[in-house]
């Protein structure tokens, strides 16, 4: 339904672009080293244009879902047998696809999230030269 709010995050509209001006994004909480360098390779694949400072939670839960499932699938690497852990690795991939899906990391995520053009201010005096 255009203009209804959906699960596209950030507060953006299904079939309409993000209402709010873009503000800069997200801004880089406290974080250790390693959560850093994630934040920063991570911020690198999103599409900065439809990103908010509100998205600052979704990026910082996307981080350590990406941490954690890179922790597991070393633990799977060292003990491929562990049931617990390949349960694991499935529940933290689902997670980090749904919040990739939030933060638009896919074609088809990017498309249902449309990014809004900014609007060209007309000149004071377009009005006048129109009739010349």
């Amino acid at each position: 339904m255009p203009g209804t709010i959906g699960n596209s995050g950030g507060g953006r509209l299904r079939g309409d672009h993000d209402p709010t001006e873009h503000d800069g994004g997200p801004v880089k909480p406290s974080m250790s080293e390693r959560e850093s360098e994630a934040w920063d390779e991570l911020l690198e694949m999103l599409p900065s244009e439809a990103l908010r400072k509100i998205d600052v939670f979704i990026v910082r839960e996307a981080v350590d879902y990406t941490l954690m499932l890179a922790k597991i699938r070393q633990d799977l690497h060292d003990n491929p047998a562990d049931k617990d852990l390949r349960c694991a690795k499935t529940q933290y991939t689902e997670k980090l696809l749904k919040l990739s899906g939030l933060l638009g990391m896919s074609p088809a995520d990017r498309k249902r999230i449309q990014i809004a053009q900014p609007k060209e201010k007309e000149d004071d005096l377009s009005e006048f030269s129109e009739g010349t």
